[in-house]
């Protein structure tokens, strides 16, 4: 895509499929589903749909909410680099699977996000 314009053209986007990091690092890996939808407003809109996360995740609740934040900001740096600025797009996270050690290092949402 050459343009914000033909993005936009191109929405909706079901079933975007993200992985970051490796299992062999310390870091930790991230699986994430995403929708990309046009938007409603000016900029980025993060949506958390995420319906079913890892058992653990009841004990650490901001270590998801970090997550989605982290992808959020990823996709946000990823579309400004390509496009110069945010798009009015709806990201819908639908998917999100990580360990609880990924989030000693947040940069890899971001990694996720801008992939």
């Amino acid at each position: 895509m050459t343009s914000a314009d033909d993005l936009l053209a191109a929405l909706p986007i079901r079933e975007i499929r993200v992985r970051a990091g490796s299992y062999g690092n310390c870091g930790g890996v991230i699986i994430a589903v995403a929708d990309l939808e046009r938007g409603s407003t000016e900029g980025v809109e993060v949506v958390d749909a995420v319906t079913e996360l890892p058992d653990w995740s009841t004990d650490f609740p901001d270590d998801v909410d970090l997550c989605v934040h982290s992808i959020g900001r990823g996709v946000k740096a990823a579309l400004v680099d390509r496009f110069g600025g945010e798009p009015p797009v709806r990201l819908v996270l639908r998917g999100l699977r990580f360990s609880p050690v990924t989030w000693s290092r947040p940069s890899g949402g971001r990694r996720a996000g801008s992939s």
